[in-house]
């Protein structure tokens, strides 16, 4: 009996792995941003310069990377990230002006921001506040 649980248990590991997997935080630019962004339920996209010397910059990715990996079961958020730098037009068209932001995207619709640093806990309430509909 405690063979075949074994082998149950073996099987049963092997149909169902668990990904250990993070989620992801993609990045987003002039060629993928209208799809991607009219096809999320809820896209909550970071504009961040990508200077590993700068602390808040840095300190937002850490935080969209940490509320990824949170929301990673919920099928109606996606997380994306701008770098300033290399895409210029694309902040220019999203109407971004300062760095570090958080926009949150509602089916391509603008439905918050949040310039400036954003501590996770923050960020964590504005996905809240903003994940649906009124």
């Amino acid at each position: 009996m405690k063979k075949i649980m074994m082998m149950f248990l073996v099987l049963m590991s092997f149909c169902f792995q668990v990904s250990l997997s993070y989620a992801k935080v993609e990045e987003l630019n002039m060629a993928n941003y209208m799809f991607k962004l009219n096809s999320a339920p809820v896209a909550v996209v970071s504009f961040a310069i990508t200077n590993p010397s700068d602390d808040y910059n840095s300190r937002l990715r850490q935080n969209m990377k940490d509320a990824a990996d949170f929301y990673q079961y919920n099928p109606l958020l996606k997380f994306y990230s701008v770098n300033v730098f290399e895409e210029p037009f694309l902040v220019r068209a999203l109407e971004v002006k300062k760095f570090p932001t958080v926009v949150i995207y509602r089916y391509g619709e603008r439905v918050a921001s949040h310039e400036g640093l954003i501590y996770l806990d923050e960020l964590m309430e504005l996905i809240e506040s903003n994940q649906y509909g009124e």
